[in-house]
């Protein structure tokens, strides 16, 4: 059995042919909105970690109590849901690029720092528009907000994500 079944397989019984393995689980930071519990399936609402559907993942299954609001931890995302996967491995033959990468989140950090949220809330709302289109709204905060030039190939290089149009916004305002 490939990585790649066993990553089917999860979340379901498995046959008599299925065999030791390792996968990847991809995760992401968020903050919680009310007390959640290890493994509880969760959503996103107003960027933050919910019980609410659709769930897109799981709250850390390793923690040992119970997330309680505000507090940040990791949503092990639904095995195949993400787009793209990217190992950062180095060699002495090869040249790091770790300083470009530091460099990357360190703009990202400070972009969201600057619009008052997290950047865990800004990459997640710009993975959830590429897959769904779909715009991130609260009020008025965004009112005549565009992404920055610029903001889409950092994302790239964080990410590994190919993005086709790079001038593309997500935010929205309800006013």
């Amino acid at each position: 059995m490939s990585n790649e079944d066993t990553l089917k397989q999860l979340g379901k019984l498995v046959d008599d042919w299925a065999q030791r393995d390792a996968v990847h689980i991809a995760v992401v930071p968020l903050v919680a909105k009310h007390e959640l519990r290890p493994g509880q399936r969760v959503g996103v609402s107003d960027g933050m970690a919910c019980g609410q559907p659709p769930h897109l993942g799981v709250v850390d299954p390793y923690l040992s109590t119970p997330v309680s609001k505000g507090e940040r931890f990791f949503v092990f995302l639904n095995p195949g849901s993400i787009t793209s996967l990217r190992h950062n491995w180095t060699h002495p033959d090869f040249p790091d690029n770790s300083k470009e990468q530091e460099a990357a989140q360190a703009w990202m950090d400070a972009y969201a720092a600057g619009i008052g949220v997290s950047t865990g809330e800004l990459m997640w709302n710009a993975i959830n528009f590429l897959r769904t289109g779909e715009y991130w709204n609260e009020g008025d905060k965004f009112e005549g907000m565009h992404v920055p030039e610029g903001f889409w190939i950092i994302f790239e290089k964080l990410t590994g994500t190919k993005v086709e149009n790079k001038k593309g916004s997500f935010f929205s305002c309800s006013c």
